[in-house]
């Protein structure tokens, strides 16, 4: 949970992840301009300001995660060309258990066995298509539950012009807000804010 330090935190234009402050000890800063990304949430007394440059706060996110489903997007493409081009090879639109039975009879022991070989990396593939998934599925449960614990408190104000993004949700806020809790609505598709 970031919580901003005491006095004013100005911050100039992020490099890269944005800057952020760990220090958790005191609930009296403000945070002015800047990307600030947080796990959990952020606590400040105002975010933004009438005059300041962009303030980005992006909470219940976490880029690991986007970089590991990324990760398995393309191991997921690889398996599938992989497949495709053995399949070919193969020559089997439909893997049919008695055709594959009698094309293997009428081959040589030579390509029987190059066959055979084929059909076992076809099942690796498929093995591995099968632990992509549950390891994505995963993945997307955890990006979820990131996004759904996030939350944003501003004991003063908020101002407009600040971006907030809370999971993959992002909204920019249109007019000040005074004394509030944000949270990603339950349908995940809006932002709740509650009343301090």
């Amino acid at each position: 949970f970031f919580q901003a330090e005491d006095g004013i935190r100005d911050v100039e234009r992020s490099r890269g992840l944005g800057d952020v402050y760990k220090r958790q000890s005191t609930k009296k800063g403000s945070i002015m301009g800047g990307e600030i990304i947080a796990l959990k949430g952020v606590e400040a007394i105002s975010i933004g300001s009438e005059m300041s440059a962009k303030t980005k706060i992006i909470v219940g996110h976490d880029p690991d995660l986007n970089i590991k489903l990324k990760k398995i997007h393309d191991a997921f493409e690889y398996c599938d060309n992989e497949y495709v081009q053995i399949s070919k090879s193969l020559r089997i639109d439909a893997l049919d258990p008695q055709e594959m039975k009698k094309r293997m009879e009428r081959m040589a022991q030579r390509d029987r066995l190059l066959y055979i070989d084929k059909l076992k990396r076809l099942k690796k593939i498929i093995n591995a298509q099968n632990e992509l998934k549950a390891k994505q599925q995963q993945l997307l449960e955890e990006k979820d539950s990131l996004a759904q614990q996030a939350e944003i408190i501003v004991k003063k104000v908020l101002y407009s012009r600040v971006t907030i993004q809370i999971g993959e949700f992002q909204k920019r806020i249109e007019n000040s807000l005074s004394g509030l809790k944000i949270k990603l609505s339950k349908n995940r598709n809006e932002i709740d804010y509650i009343s301090l």
